[in-house]
């Protein structure tokens, strides 16, 4: 039978097992469920937050809607007032750039004509009929070179017109001998001696070649000699419209310079008028950049209750998403419907953290208090360890009581606090047989 001695040596035993591992998982118990803790305060936190500052915001904006209507209605008008001010600038600006470009533009063509009358067009002219003198001369000296080569060519083609009738004599006669029944060769010696030459079958190849080189000459020279008269044909042409183009010229010539007397006197006013418009035009400009830093400054005010409105505006669209009413809804019973959710994640965040207090503070100091106890009793203190193992016994009571209400069951600091006080208790009554 096992003594009273035993079991105390047994409870005692296991209790120092239980707590080395109570204290292990308390401390893993903490790590482990701390983030759950944080996470449901998160959750309470941020929507209590957002719910104040909707508060808050709603309550601002209720508050100055007056003020900030009356402000946004005069900085509609002014900016209304500023935009058509700034159209009337930028059609002024405009202009003033046209006129600008229009009397460079002239200015430029003045000087440029001015400087092409100063003389250089009077020698262009003179150089002109130069030139147009020069270009008959030289026409009439390639009609001269033309109508030699025509007349040469006729030269060559009577000859070859020549040589070919002399060449089909002869092949006709001798063909004729031929037919009468003479030999080639007698018949080449008849025809020769008729001919007054020394005719013979390479001979009359070479006049053949010769002829048939001429007849090739012939469309390319008469080409050529086409060529050359549409050459000048086209010079004469050319040379013709030279002495209108030359008469015309000294007519513009006149022209040009009765048109440049006229913008001379157009562009005599204008730097004065310019310098006076773009004055103008530069004043309109400071006059509406100062207008437009004060509407700056006004949009700058407005934009704070505008920013204010959609923050509401958003924190509402927020609640009508997460079904606490919808966009016909005031403000006001929005916020109504969330406070019954914020009520409900306080108390699930006030469980959460109570409940996890007092499991894990619970839980480590059963821990502590059944080890004290064991040191206690280690010492011979009993009515000391006594004490504590029963205030670890109810300290492990008040872990297990509130894991539960935490959701995550802790018993092994009660058992270890139990069995430590079971151990002290027979320590307090040992054993005769000890």
């Amino acid at each position: 039978m096992i003594s009273k001695n035993q079991w105390r040596v047994i409870a005692i035993t296991l209790a120092v097992a239980l707590l080395v591992v109570s204290f292990l998982t308390g401390v893993m118990g903490i790590v482990d469920n701390l983030g759950s803790v944080k996470e449901t305060q998160g959750a309470y936190t941020d929507f209590r937050d957002e719910l104040d500052a909707l508060k808050e915001n709603d309550a601002f904006l209720a508050e100055g809607k007056a003020e900030y209507d009356s402000a946004k209605s005069e900085y509609d008008s002014e900016y209304a007032a500023y935009e058509d001010e700034y159209g009337k600038y930028e059609d002024a600006e405009l202009q003033y750039n046209k006129d600008v470009l229009e009397y460079n533009t002239q200015l430029i063509a003045y000087s440029a004509g001015k400087n092409a009358l100063g003389g250089s067009a009077d020698s262009a002219v003179s150089e002109g009929k130069s030139k147009l003198d020069e270009g008959w001369k030289l026409y009439n000296e390639g009609k001269a070179a033309y109508d030699a080569g025509v007349a040469e060519f006729e030269s060559r083609k009577q000859e070859y017109e020549k040589g070919l009738s002399m060449y089909e004599y002869l092949l006709n006669a001798i063909e004729a001998l031929e037919a009468s029944g003479m030999s080639h060769d007698e018949a080449l010696a008849a025809v020769g001696a008729q001919a007054g030459i020394e005719l013979s079958d390479e001979y009359i190849a070479q006049m053949k070649a010769g002829i048939d080189s001429a007849q090739a000459l012939i469309p390319e020279a008469e080409a050529k000699l086409a060529e050359g008269k549409a050459q000048l044909d086209s010079a004469y042409e050319q040379l013709m419209l030279g002495e209108a183009g030359l008469e015309t010229a000294e007519t513009k010539l006149a022209e040009a310079n009765a048109q440049l007397n006229s913008m001379r006197s157009s562009i005599a006013g204008g730097p004065a008028r310019l310098d006076a418009q773009g004055q103008s035009v530069s004043e309109s400009k400071a006059g509406l950049d100062e207008r437009k830093a004060e509407l700056d400054a006004k949009a700058e005010e407005l934009s704070v209750y505008e920013d204010v409105s959609e923050k509401v505006s958003r924190a509402r669209d927020k609640l009508i998403d997460e079904g606490f009413g919808g966009s016909d809804d005031s403000t006001e019973q929005l916020i109504s419907a969330a406070g019954a959710h914020e009520a409900q994640l306080r108390s699930e965040y006030l469980k959460s953290i109570i409940s996890f207090i007092l499991t894990y503070a619970g839980h480590l100091l059963a821990v502590a208090a059944a080890t004290a106890a064991l040191l206690l009793l280690r010492k011979n203190r009993l009515p000391a360890a006594l004490r504590l193992s029963v205030i670890g016994v109810a300290l492990g009571l008040i872990s297990v009581i509130a894991s539960i209400v935490f959701g995550d069951l802790d018993t092994l600091a009660f058992a270890a606090a139990v069995l430590t006080a079971i151990g002290v208790g027979l320590s307090a009554a040992p054993d005769g047989n000890e």
